[in-house]
Order: C-alpha cells, then sequence, then structure tokens
C-alpha cells in the first residue's frame, strides 16, 4: 500500500522517483489483499497490479532509501546487508510511532485503513523532506 500512496505522491508532485516493493514474508507473485486493494481505492490509489516481491540482498542493494514499517523488517534488512543500516528508514518514527503495524491476515477492515492513514501521514513527512527533491532537467 504504502508503495502505490508514494507514487500517487509522487506524480501529484512531479517528481521523478523510481519506486519498488517488497516484503520480507518472502511471498513472490501474490496479488494485494482484497481488504487492502478497498482501502487503497477509498482515496485513489490502485492496487490492482500489483504483485508480492521478495526482499533480496539484490533489491537492498539496488535503493537509496529503504523504508521499513517495525522493527521486524529492520532486523531483516540488516541481515541480508548490514552496510544498509544508513538508507533504511524506520517510518513509524516519522509519525511518532515504534512501528506500523502491517494487516496481513486480518479479518477486519479497521486495521487496514489504520495502516493506510498511517502511511498517508508517512509519504506525506518524506516527500516534504530533504530526501524527496524534484529532479529538474538541465538546458542542452
Amino acid at each position: 500500500m504504502g508503495y502505490a500512496l508514494s507514487a500517487l505522491e509522487a506524480d501529484h508532485r512531479d517528481l521523478s522517483i523510481t519506486l519498488d516493493s517488497a516484503g520480507t514474508l518472502q511471498i513472490v507473485g501474490a496479488p494485494a489483499d482484497p481488504k487492502a486493494l478497498t482501502v487503497a481505492a477509498e482515496i485513489g490509489a490502485d492496487l490492482s497490479a500489483h504483485r508480492s516481491q521478495a526482499l533480496t540482498v539484490e533489491k537492498v542493494a539496488w535503493a537509496d532509501h529503504i523504508l521499513v514499517m517495525t522493527d521486524d523488517h529492520l532486523a531483516a534488512v540488516a541481515r541480508l546487508d548490514p552496510d544498509a543500516a544508513d538508507r533504511t528508514i524506520p517510518v513509524g518514527r516519522l509519525i511518532g510511532r515504534a512501528d506500523i503495524a502491517d494487516p496481513h491476515g486480518s479479518w477486519f477492515m479497521a486495521p487496514y485503513r489504520r495502516c493506510r492513514d498511517d502511511l498517508v501521514r508517512v509519504v506525506d513527512r518524506l516527500f516534504a523532506s530533504p530526501i524527496a527533491r524534484p529532479v529538474r532537467a538541465t538546458d542542452p
């Protein structure tokens, strides 16, 4: 969900950035949970084309910044590449939380909405920070 929200905000701010999404559960090719699809659609984000990817050493090496929702995710990144710590951002801390709970597997909509709303706040904070600077074309 964070990926789709970030893509929407980058487009809204006319930023040229490349985003990717990967999970620590190592699930590959699964579509977004129907509840995640619903709560994302409520705010105009489309997760219908999303398919899960596993977090890998290659993905960690590729990223300029690695955004994680929980300390478990932070530890998973560190296991793959201990040198990635300075590029890894526990996003809950940006909004005054230790973690942002992953609602995966919940039977209820409320955890999905809470996660979505937390991620909206995170994305707003991130895109207001110096790491989200527009890329400007130079004259030839």
